[in-house]
């Protein structure tokens, strides 16, 4: 499953920026410009409130792509800087049609398989009920891997823009206090 989540780009990153949220905030707005903006000339789309932020890179002109990285985050006050605790991924829409569009495959596939055990001599319900499904999951997991190829470097993209414009860096990993066990073995 870990595996899935990194091949979808689902993956979280927790930045410090030595700048106050409020400066973040106005900096990371200024540069983003709405999703029906048509035809902007900013690097990234999406929004930018006081504490949180939707943002994805803009696509190419007259094209686009369902599979994009979002950055999904939440801006906290720590200090006199600010914590950023970013989370990429699919959009939401997106992950959900996928469950339901291979579920539904899964669902065809049995029924398919149900019937040709209770019709053995009919080979049309082998065909249609197994053969297509599997043709099917085929073309929708070359679809999601060549939309995922596309969007290959849309995380580091987003990464950089954060550093360029709040000068975030990757917070360091949290201190867990060494432990004895109970018991020794």
């Amino acid at each position: 499953m870990q595996r899935l989540k990194r091949w979808l780009g689902y993956e979280t990153k927790v930045l410090v920026s030595p700048l106050p949220r409020t400066d973040c905030a106005a900096r990371l707005r200024a540069l983003t410009q709405s999703e029906w903006t048509l035809f902007g000339s900013s690097p990234v789309i999406g929004r930018v409130g006081d504490s949180t932020l939707k943002l994805r890179k803009r696509p190419p002109a007259m094209m686009h792509n369902s599979f994009q990285t979002y950055l999904r985050g939440a801006l906290t006050d720590e200090g006199a800087s600010t914590r950023l605790t970013c989370r990429f991924g699919l959009h939401s829409f997106v992950a959900v049609f996928m469950v339901f569009w291979f579920g539904m495959l899964w669902v065809f596939a049995s029924i398919g398989l149900v019937a040709w055990l209770n019709h053995p001599a009919d080979f049309s319900f082998l065909i249609l009920g197994l053969v297509g499904p599997l043709v099917m999951t085929t073309f929708g997991i070359g679809l999601v891997a060549f939309c995922r190829y596309l969007a290959r470097d849309e995380q580091r993209f987003l990464l950089d823009l954060l550093r360029d414009t709040i000068r975030a860096e990757e917070a360091p990993p949290t201190q867990t206090r060494d432990y004895q066990p109970a018991v020794q073995r």
